[in-house]
């Protein structure tokens, strides 16, 4: 091939050379640094944002906003890669940026669908002002974010006609990850209404399995069935954290934990799901080398979560992401291999655990950057877990069902140890029989008491009342009852509260109950700041007696609320009687209640008797 040297050119030619070698190199230079691309906001209800943005790795942890937004610094912008820019685990703070222009007056929330990012700034510009600006993260408190919800929701406002430059700051020590789209308001409460269903339909089922297999563990007392419920609770606490609705919902003022509960649960649940593998499928009877690297797969899962309490962040996941990629796949080839040496829950074990590790090794692919992030790979786990989850239980159940065949087969080998089986089995049921009976009776006792003030109920006083009027009729003795009313209680609660009002009851309910002597008088939450004495074997004089002990020992009680003196006074009604067979127990209150409504009407803190003839 012949060479031509510049030199042997012309000089037009040498000019012409020198022009096509500076477009070369400008064009080379154009693709080793992309410009801010521009989106027009259309009138759609959704539009995807990643395609748009370009982003930039600020290693020296020096780039501001202002500076970008005034042109005074010229950052090397990169272009993105998919819908969903995935950059893996980056320590440094990453900018992303993209220009805005609105051909009329909108409103849109900017949507950033992930989560576990540990800050994220958000401004907005227009000719170099600031025209918005947000500072939220999933290190934060909850109510650091502009609009409550899972995902990060920015509500942005655009005028006709105006270009806007979009600055994102991400710094996290987990996986760099932004899908962002723009959503119209009212579109986007319909949809994530859709997505917060397919989430509660997801705890649902976890929750409806973990309940019904807890009590499979109190009816067979099989260990593997908790370990399995346990497995489920992680794993269901793990994709509550990832997914943003513990730090909305359970921890909201603790972004402390939130940070670690990821790999926390992540790690226990990995730790927890070797060993319920170990128990379930009988490990230890078909290949005890398994077993013990089962056990010691379980080992490392609860290093791991230790570690993660100490070690930075992003190590963790490294190491909880590299750990149960291989620890899963270590499962599978164990559990093949007990498939082959006869263990018969194999077969299915195996079929449910590649449904959960295809989904999981997606997901933890896509956290590494090594596949890009999708709505597929983020919620493939999800989907994998409750198919597995489905047919692990149908093999629990199958276990069940084994099991019974096996006790069957040797209480047919042997007539006396079916005697001595049946003879075990009439005492468990005897002793189970006298739990319930235990139970019953203690939440009889429970159910009998009011849960705010700790004295007997409604129904309890109701129960005991038409007792007393009975006996009292036999016997021809007057019954009395005291009625109690909270003055102003409304007031305490509008003013103060509902804490101070239910600790107003609880201070009142005390009192009470110290002035009353005699174990046959009973003090009960009649309803809302209403309490009753029955007191039994006492006439008018007696009951008015305790009446004023109740009401002046209330009016001298020194309660405080938050530092300040809270005056608490009571209204009581008297009424006492020799109860008439032919009336109902309920004419005593009546009488009670009619001297309550006097007190009160006698201006409060009183005692009225009731009077037959007034």
């Amino acid at each position: 091939m012949t060479r031509w040297p510049l030199s042997r050119l012309s000089t037009p030619g040498r000019a012409c050379a020198r022009i096509m070698l500076t477009c070369l190199l400008l064009a080379a230079a154009a693709v080793a640094k992309a410009d801010i691309p521009e989106l027009a906001l259309t009138a759609a209800e959704s539009q995807l944002l990643g395609n748009s943005l370009v982003h930039v790795v600020d290693s020296s942890a020096s780039l501001n906003a202002s500076d970008i937004a005034g042109g005074r610094v010229q950052p090397d912008w990169q272009p993105a890669s998919g819908e969903t820019p995935n950059l893996g685990l980056v320590r440094e703070p990453v900018w992303f940026a993209a220009w805005l222009e609105s051909p009329r007056d909108l409103e849109r929330l900017l949507v950033i669908a992930y989560p576990p990012l540990d800050h994220l700034d958000l401004s907005l510009w227009h000719q170099g002002q600031l025209v918005q600006r947000f500072a939220t993260g999933d290190r934060l408190p909850f109510d650091s974010r502009p609009i409550e919800h899972r995902h990060f929701v920015f509500p942005l406002q655009f005028k006709a006609g105006e270009r806007y430059l979009l600055l994102l700051r991400v710094e996290t020590t987990g996986s760099v990850q932004l899908p962002a789209s723009l959503w119209e308001p009212s579109r986007y409460v319909e949809e994530t209404q859709h997505g917060l269903l397919l989430q509660a339909l997801f705890i649902g089922i976890m929750l409806a399995l973990a309940a019904y297999h807890l009590l499979l563990y109190f009816a067979v007392r099989d260990v593997a069935y908790l370990w399995y419920v346990v497995f489920l609770g992680t794993f269901l606490m793990a994709q509550v954290s990832l997914r943003g609705l513990g730090l909305q919902y359970l921890w909201p003022d603790n972004p402390a934990f939130n940070h670690q509960a990821i790999p926390l649960f992540f790690s226990v649940g990995f730790a927890v799901v070797c060993i319920f593998t170990d128990r379930f499928l009988d490990a230890k009877r078909y290949s005890p080398g398994w077993s013990r690297a089962l056990r010691g797969l379980a080992g490392i899962g609860a290093a791991i979560a230790l570690c993660g309490l100490v070690l930075p962040y992003s190590a963790i996941l490294i190491a909880i992401l590299a750990g149960s990629t291989l620890g899963s796949v270590l499962i599978f080839i164990g559990s093949c291999h007990l498939w082959a040496r006869g263990s018969t829950l194999a077969p299915i074990f195996v079929l449910a655990w590649s449904l959960f590790l295809a989904g999981n090794i997606l997901f933890n692919l896509s956290k590494l950057g090594v596949l890009p992030s999708s709505t597929f790979t983020e919620y493939l786990p999800q989907v994998g877990t409750v198919l597995q989850m489905l047919l692990l239980s149908f093999a629990l159940a199958y276990r069940i069902n084994l099991e019974r065949a096996r006790r069957e087969e040797a209480q047919q080998r042997n007539l006396a140890m079916q005697r001595e089986a049946n003879e075990v089995l009439e005492s468990r049921v005897a002793e189970r029989t006298e739990a319930l009976e235990l139970a019953y009776d203690q939440l009889k006792v429970l159910s009998q008491l009011d849960s705010l003030t700790q004295l007997k109920n409604r129904a309890y006083f109701d129960e005991v009342l038409a007792k007393e009027w009975s006996r009292h009729a036999r016997e021809s003795r007057s019954l009395a009852l005291l009625l109690i009313d909270a003055d102003h209680f409304k007031r305490i609660n509008d003013t103060r509260g509902h804490l101070c009002g239910d600790e107003c009851l609880r201070v009142i309910a005390a009192l009470c109950q110290e002035q009353v002597q005699r174990s046959s008088d009973l003090v009960c939450r009649y309803g809302g700041e209403e309490l009753v004495v029955l007191l039994p074997g006492t006439d008018t004089e007696g009951a008015l007696a305790v009446a004023e002990a109740i009401r002046q020992a209330i009016a001298g009680a020194n309660f405080q609320w938050q530092g300040e003196a809270v005056p608490l006074t009571a209204s009581i009604g008297v009424a006492a009687c020799v109860p008439n067979p032919d009336l109902a127990a309920d004419a005593l209150l009546r009488q009670a209640d009619e001297a309550l409504y006097a007190a009160k009407g006698g201006g409060r803190n009183c005692t009225m008797v009731y009077n037959a003839n007034p």
